[in-house]
């Protein structure tokens, strides 16, 4: 899922050539090899499909999704954008980051991928966009005034570290914005298969993933090669890319780095946009916000304690 400036966060790989392939592990960039065939000959990385965004560079500015959009005119209300300090995680070639920069804001981004991050540099000046190398965000603390995700936390092995490093770079009173598929959602939203993330990683999910390609249940990606590589290229994300997680889980994490946490308020005002704000009693608004962020996704606000 996404636009064409590459706002979704995955790992990128060589191409063919049996290097390694940095991913979010610790929430940080780390390494790993591909899925090995019997026959020793290395498969490509899943994000290595030919309509990957993010491998072109970027030419234009990306606005966001309205209730991005949305969030950040109510927390720059009353104040100077220029003053406003934003870190998009996870920024990719930084479509949003020329967004904000269009819209007034001081603008950074940060992702694991250097190659993603070179494609964003053709077109922003070099230092609004960072790789990240190691366990630090290349920041100083209490940098920045708010701090944007958009698919990333789905994509991160371990959250305390993301979790610490984002508290880190947070000024106190700073805020956060983290979107990022719910954990029941029944189409998985990368490789767009119906149910699999629910079974367990491992034998459980790779049959799961079999039969949904052979029921043509997924994405179009890889309809080349046979089937046995297609389900090994796709269940090689699915064991090593993403993570769902239960939300008093992710809330757990979050606070006992600093930030306190509600998923609630803005999955609901996100429900009502969406439905044109209905003229409905107020109880509906709870039930369409939980059924949002049960099922379809999670928009989580965050503030530095």
């Amino acid at each position: 899922m996404a636009d064409k400036a590459g706002n979704q966060h995955y790992e990128p790989g060589d191409t063919h050539t049996g290097q390694l392939i940095p991913v979010w592990r610790s929430g940080v960039e780390s390494s790993r090899t591909r899925v090995e065939l019997e026959s020793a000959d290395l498969l490509p990385h899943f994000n290595e499909r030919d309509d990957h965004a993010k491998l072109e560079p970027l030419k234009a500015p990306s606005r966001p999704p309205a209730e991005v959009v949305e969030w950040f005119n109510r927390i720059s209300a009353g104040r100077e954008r220029a003053g406003c300090r934003v870190l998009d995680l996870g920024c990719g070639k930084g479509g949003t980051v020329a967004w904000l920069l269009e819209e007034g804001f001081d603008a950074y981004g940060l992702d694991p991928s250097a190659d993603y991050v070179a494609n964003g540099r053709a077109y922003l000046a070099a230092e609004r966009l960072a790789v990240l190398d190691g366990d630090r965000y290349p920041f100083p603390d209490d940098f920045f005034d708010a701090v944007l995700s958009r698919q990333v936390f789905e994509h991160v092995a371990d959250l305390g570290q993301l979790a610490r490093e984002v508290a880190r770079v947070t000024k106190r009173g700073g805020v956060g914005l983290h979107i990022f598929p719910a954990k029941w959602v029944v189409v998985e939203p990368h490789m767009l298969t119906p149910l699999v993330h629910w079974f367990p990683k491992g034998k459980s999910r790779h049959r799961a993933i079999g039969t949904s390609l052979r029921l043509g249940l997924a994405g179009p990606y890889f309809e080349d090669r046979p089937m046995s590589e297609r389900a090994a290229i796709f269940s090689d994300y699915g064991d090593n890319n993403i993570y769902y997680r239960r939300l008093v889980e992710i809330q757990r994490v979050l606070g006992g780095a600093g930030l306190s946490v509600d998923w609630r308020s803005e999955s609901a005002r996100v429900v009502r946009s969406k439905l044109r704000n209905p003229s409905w009693p107020s109880f509906l608004d709870r039930v369409a916000g939980w059924a949002y962020y049960n099922f379809r996704a999670v928009c989580l606000t965050t503030v530095k304690k």
